[in-house]
């Protein structure tokens, strides 16, 4: 389960705002696919590693190690499949998964409308600088005269070319942000067969518009053709994302998360959907004496969701360098006891090989005993010693 990750400084998505995946700790909430906030059950660290830019057709991109997991699957209709990043390599259209719902964020407090704040901002006049009141003040010419909300936001004595979505609209509710999307639509917006389109003067707005869309589930397309047009799909449109192309991206300091939401699922930059633990499988880790302890922790705390693991190995082979604890040795006196965890001990009668190995096995046992035994003397005998 080792090496599925993603940089240090790739940004996740929370509750209160984009983060660098290797600022995040056990406890910390990310955002899942269903757009509410999910528990980091762990982290860990993976070193460097190589990594791939992953860049899907509506503009958005992340990078990931080559063994991280993506859900993807052939097309509409067809199962999901769970995939490494070097296992999509090549030019089949895998299909990413959606937000099911909107991202869930705080509600926070506004000094505008969201509604008149989207018809300002896409009205594609410049803002003159406020004076005082609180109320528009009238338009005169190709400018528009509002006064202490827009200052409130920074946006007072913007010109069409600079304005944006403020931050405290684009990180709150759904209602908000939906409000938002469809003053700037009425304002600067048309509709195509396809669904509507958006069109600014502003590469920032344009930007914020795209986010805005991304984080209520849907998608949005900018022309070729023309810079600052967007082409949007929103949910009730069936929106859908598609990998374009996956190109090397050198190495990095990578880091893997867990969390608990169902189908493992978090929101990664560009609002992608990805994940780090397998579900639904059956996995084998066998010659499991050679894992330090850490490393058996590690690996059994990525079991996914509604999925097995069966660990063997034989305690009396360990290969490991002096000094380093069996994690298989070390696990048997960690869990036992705990409910959906069994130990089968098989014994020499269990062995199907030659009769001399069977012997062999009852040996090592007897002599493991003694040391055992021993132990506690030598330990009393070396205080003795001491002055």
């Amino acid at each position: 389960m080792r090496g599925r990750a993603q940089p240090v400084d790739s940004q996740v998505l929370t509750p209160d705002g984009w983060r660098a995946i290797g600022e995040l700790e056990v406890g910390d909430l990310v955002v899942g696919s269903d757009g509410e906030p999910t528990p980091v059950l762990g982290v860990y660290p993976q070193g460097e590693k190589t990594i791939y830019r992953l860049s899907s057709d509506d503009g958005a991109s992340v990078l990931a190690s080559e063994d991280h997991l993506w859900t993807v699957r052939d097309g509409a209709g067809e199962p999901w499949r769970v995939l490494e990043t070097k296992q999509l390599l090549g030019e089949r259209r895998w299909e990413l998964p959606m937000l099911t719902a909107p991202v869930r964020f705080p509600e926070r407090a506004v000094p505008m409308d969201p509604y008149a704040l989207g018809q300002l901002l896409g009205d594609g006049r410049d803002v003159e600088p406020c004076t005082s009141g609180h109320h528009p003040a009238g338009r005169s010419g190709g400018t528009m005269t509002l006064t202490h909300p827009l200052a409130e936001l920074g946006l007072a004595g913007r010109t069409a070319a600079t304005t944006f979505v403020p931050e405290v609209y684009l990180r709150n509710t759904p209602e908000i942000r939906l409000a938002l999307l469809q003053g700037l639509l009425d304002a600067a917006g048309t509709v195509t067969e396809d669904g509507p389109r958006f069109s600014t003067g502003s590469e920032r707005l344009r930007d914020d518009v795209i986010a805005l869309v991304r984080s209520l589930g849907g998608v949005a397309y900018a022309s070729r053709e023309e810079a600052y047009v967007l082409d949007i799909r929103l949910p009730g449109t069936r929106p859908a994302r598609h990998i374009a192309r996956i190109e090397p991206a050198g190495t990095a300091e990578c880091v893997c998360i867990q969390v608990a939401a169902e189908d493992s699922l978090y929101v990664t930059e560009g609002h992608l959907l990805t994940h780090n633990t397998l579900n639904d499988a059956f996995i084998i880790l066998d010659e499991a004496q050679n894992s330090s302890a850490e490393q058996m922790k590690m690996f059994l705390t990525r079991l996914g969701f509604n999925s097995k693991i069966v660990v063997t190995g034989d305690v009396t082979q360990v290969d490991l360098p002096s000094g380093t604890v069996s994690g298989l040795r070390v696990v048997q006196e960690i869990l036992e006891g705990i409910p959906d965890i069994h130990f089968a001990r098989l014994t020499s009668s269990d062995v199907v090989r030659h009769k001399l190995v069977s012997d062999i096995v009852d040996a090592y046992g007897r002599y493991d005993a003694t040391q055992a035994a021993q132990e506690p003397k030598a330990i009393q005998q070396r205080g003795k010693r001491r002055p």
